[in-house]
């Protein structure tokens, strides 16, 4: 609804039933319908997933559309538990347990109605503004992997985060321990394809998530570099991040090309150098992309742009 709002277009589309275990029903019936693939099912969270590939409807071919159905639920967490208890719940307890504001609209695909039931997804879009429907330490502490999506929407559509918010995610920002390193790694990359990554990378150090995804780069924050560079280590790579195509390979190498220097940096006859920094880098990506679950055809990828960087200086 979001997307649909601001014009852009959308492949992957969640429908809320509004019945308990509706997604599932609705899935196992449209599916047999439309002699579809059967839905792939999550019974514990009502949900249900489903492909259109070779529906055509109204001579358009909805091939590549991935449909999620779900019932209202809510969700209690248990301290430090991923696996919630689930239950039944009215559209409008749905929608204040999501991540953001402008997240929580529903359309009413009977009559077009836009459904705002928290009363600020709207406005919070219209005043290109990020904030949680219930506190911000509630919404966090449930999924913590909403404070990488507040990151992520904020590099997205550069829209304004509060003061309170920042605040909430570095309060809880050591509660990402808790997340998959696979759901983490899914956030960064979009994160790094977005038209301003210097910002988001800049963002996360300044509420502390980078101490949780990448703890490798603190060092570089504050570390200066020789008479060739007039900025930090940190700083330089989110320059050269800046000026890099939004391409998750090229950005990957931008983020980790110089993370070596942290290790590397000796002073001989008063001047600064950060011998084989190249290949300890590239070692330090390796480490680091292996932790965060990245297919090895990324890795070598990367790592290969990594050790090559200095060759490849005009």
């Amino acid at each position: 609804v979001r997307d649909n709002i601001l014009g852009n277009s959308a492949k992957d589309i969640d429908l809320v039933i509004d019945m308990e275990n509706g997604g599932i029903e609705f899935s196992n019936w449209i599916t047999k319908k439309y002699n579809l693939h059967p839905p792939v099912v999550y019974p514990t969270y009502g949900t249900a997933k489903f492909n259109l590939n070779g529906v055509v409807h109204n001579n358009v071919d909805l091939t590549g559309f991935e449909i999620e159905a779900v019932m209202p639920r809510s969700e209690k967490y248990t301290a430090g538990s991923r696996k919630p208890e689930v239950g039944a719940a009215s559209l409008k307890e749905d929608a204040e347990r999501r991540d953001i504001n402008f997240n929580t609209l529903f359309k009413n695909l009977s009559t077009g109605e836009i459904l705002d039931l928290t009363g600020k997804g709207i406005s919070d879009l219209k005043n290109r503004i990020i904030r949680t429907p219930l506190d911000p330490d509630i919404t966090f502490k449930d999924d913590p992997l909403r404070m990488l999506r507040v990151c992520r929407f904020y590099a997205k559509y550069k829209y304004n985060i509060p003061l309170y918010i920042l605040k909430a995610i570095k309060r809880n920002a050591h509660e990402l321990k808790n997340i998959s390193n696979e759901r983490i790694r899914d956030e960064l990359n979009k994160m790094l394809v977005t038209s301003s990554p210097q910002k988001v990378i800049k963002l996360l150090k300044v509420t502390t998530l980078l101490h949780q995804v990448i703890p490798e780069l603190i060092p570089a924050i504050r570390m200066t570099q020789n008479k060739h560079h007039n900025e930090t280590v940190f700083n330089h790579i989110l320059t050269v991040m800046k000026n890099t195509e939004p391409n998750l390979i090229l950005r990957l190498q931008a983020l980790f090309h110089d993370i070596g220097k942290t290790k590397t940096k000796s002073v001989i006859n008063n001047e600064v150098h950060f011998y084989n920094h190249e290949n300890v880098s590239a070692d330090m990506a390796y480490t680091i992309m292996t932790r965060l679950k990245y297919s090895n055809d990324v890795i070598d990828a990367v790592i290969c742009g990594i050790k090559n960087h200095m060759r490849l200086k005009s």
